[in-house]
């Protein structure tokens, strides 16, 4: 059975790959109230950012206009007056226990904090104490870009919160650029991913031996133009386990892209609102998952994974852990 404490965390489905045995419902999260400053200021006030300047912890801040190797530099090299510093913290793929320690305490100690409210749930700001809170999902990009610069111009840090891991399809890179121009320094603070969240759901390794040690992370040409050679279709030649973003409401066109080269029996599966409350899931091969994603109704916020490692049991066994393999920490 999957296990989860009344606050969620991603749990293990041994009888998977197909999820035997595990509930497709009753998860939930304790929610306990948001700290202040939820829907504005209180009245906490924060010291000049030269106050806070021994607890900012050791690590790469990135500055603009400077070519990339001389952008990394170290946050004690670069104090001025001013300073602050913008932290993309990646939040986690939804249960608010699987976001970092560092990014909790970056949310609970920074003055401001910008988060995507489309995908992050509020529970993941639970004992914060900032003084500005704000929902990017109503803004544009300028406007965003506006608050850090006002958060800025009061020597405050910004806790700037995204889904999953920041670097996977987060459009921060467009927010860096702007920081870059302005000498604002970063930080990205990593996050869990929506596809180690599928995998730890259904209960699989996505790379075994002899049948997959690659995992190709890539979203369906829509709306976004693919560069030349990332065609899923190209992609799919490898037959490598393959995580595909925002492809669900195309789903028919992937399968039929995928199944000249995985084969119809192709273990694939569909998982909605990973490590959310509301999460499901569909499994299948190529041949029927189409049909039985329908009868879900999955429309958006959906993650496909394809490829032999969800059904094979009959991989060889790794040398890591063979009697006979010795190595630096395990010599024979």
């Amino acid at each position: 059975m999957l296990q989860r404490r009344a606050t969620g965390g991603v749990g293990t489905a041994p009888h998977s790959p197909f999820c035997a045995g595990v509930p497709e419902h009753g998860l939930s999260w304790r929610r306990r109230g948001l700290g202040p400053g939820t829907g504005g200021a209180t009245g906490r006030r924060y010291g000049h950012p030269a106050d806070r300047t021994a607890e900012k912890r050791a690590g790469h801040f990135c500055l603009g206009n400077q070519p990339c190797a001389q952008r990394i530099i170290s946050p004690r090299s670069f104090t001025p007056e001013n300073s602050l510093t913008v932290y993309f913290i990646g939040a986690g793929p939804g249960d608010p226990e699987l976001i970092t320690v560092k990014g909790q305490r970056l949310i609970r100690s920074c003055p401001v904090i910008i988060y995507a409210g489309s995908l992050v749930p509020l529970a993941v700001l639970e004992g914060h104490q900032a003084v500005q809170v704000t929902n990017s999902a109503e803004l544009h990009l300028e406007q965003i870009i506006e608050l850090i610069k006002r958060a800025h111009a009061q020597g405050q840090d910004v806790a700037r919160v995204h889904s999953g891991d920041p670097s996977l399809y987060g459009a921060i890179g467009e927010q860096i650029r702007h920081l870059r121009e302005l000498g604002i320094p970063f930080e990205i603070i990593p996050g869990v991913t929506a596809t180690a969240a599928c995998a730890a759901l259904l209960g699989v390794e996505l790379t075994l031996p002899d049948v997959s040690q690659s995992v190709i992370l890539t979203r369906y040409a829509d709306k976004t133009s693919m560069p030349n050679g990332e065609e899923l279709a190209s992609l799919a030649s490898h037959r490598a386990t393959m995580a595909i973003h925002l492809g669900v409401n195309n789903l028919q066109r992937i399968v039929e892209e995928l199944m000249p080269h995985y084969g119809a029996d192709c273990p694939i599966a569909v998982v909605h609102r990973a490590s959310w409350p509301d999460q499901d899931w569909a499994v299948g091969t190529l041949a029927d998952i189409h049909e039985k994603v329908q009868a879900k109704g999955f429309r958006r916020t959906a993650l496909i994974l394809v490829g032999r490692v969800l059904a094979d049991d009959t991989f060889s066994e790794s040398s890591l852990y063979r009697a006979g393999h010795a190595h630096l920490f395990r010599p024979v």
